[in-house]
């Protein structure tokens, strides 16, 4: 890490304005490192991500009838899609069954959400080369009062490719935040949740 300090103005750095479930300008096995944090839910559900881009992207030349559809063009934002996959997590299943007894819709929009996150999977795991490593950053969101442990469904849906190792994942507290400490999901007075102070960073390797 000390090197690549070192050498960052030799780097060149390339902007790519493309979906990361298709990365079509980008060939296969070309990567050696992966860093992101995706999304830890849709937008509508989860954290406005489209809400608070939306004044970023507009200040980038986007127009105002491109940045109202984020939402529905971001991971889970197409609530009908027709291909739903057989995700390969028992941790995601499980969670999914315990939703789905408390409200099957809550249940098939989380379904939605992973299911994109799985296509973002298989182009991340075509464009990685042999040996590389990765890393995620993500937190962990509640359903309906039950926590979706993203960090061990990561882990299982791209152990289920049969070349990944989980390495390890490092809890860290998040110590400032934007986002209230509490909120109130069902909107009932003095029913409140406690809301994200934590995120995981899991780090795995490709064989």
């Amino acid at each position: 890490m000390g090197q690549f300090y070192q050498d960052r103005k030799k780097c060149k750095i390339v902007l790519l304005n493309e979906d990361s479930r298709n990365l079509k300008s980008i060939p296969a096995k070309h990567f050696d490192l992966l860093i992101t944090s995706p999304p830890y839910g849709d937008s509508k559900t989860t954290v406005a991500y489209g809400q608070f881009s939306r004044l970023s992207l507009e200040w980038l030349n986007y127009q105002r009838e491109e940045t109202i559809k984020i939402d529905k063009i971001c991971l889970g934002g197409e609530k009908n899609q027709k291909q739903i996959k057989n995700l390969n997590s028992a941790t995601l299943n499980d969670v999914l069954n315990d939703i789905a007894e408390i409200d099957e819709k809550r249940a098939h929009e989380v379904k939605i959400f992973y299911n994109d996150f799985f296509i973002c999977l298989e182009e991340i795991d075509r464009v990685m080369k042999d040996q590389s490593d990765l890393c995620f950053v993500v937190g962990n969101r509640r359903i309906k009062g039950i926590t979706i442990p993203t960090n061990e469904i990561i882990v299982e849906l791209l152990e289920s490719f049969g070349n990944y190792h989980h390495q390890q994942t490092i809890m860290r507290k998040i110590h400032n935040k934007r986002m209230p400490i509490k909120n109130s999901p069902t909107n009932i007075k003095g029913n409140s949740e406690s809301t994200m102070n934590k995120e995981y960073i899991v780090l795995l390797k490709k064989r």
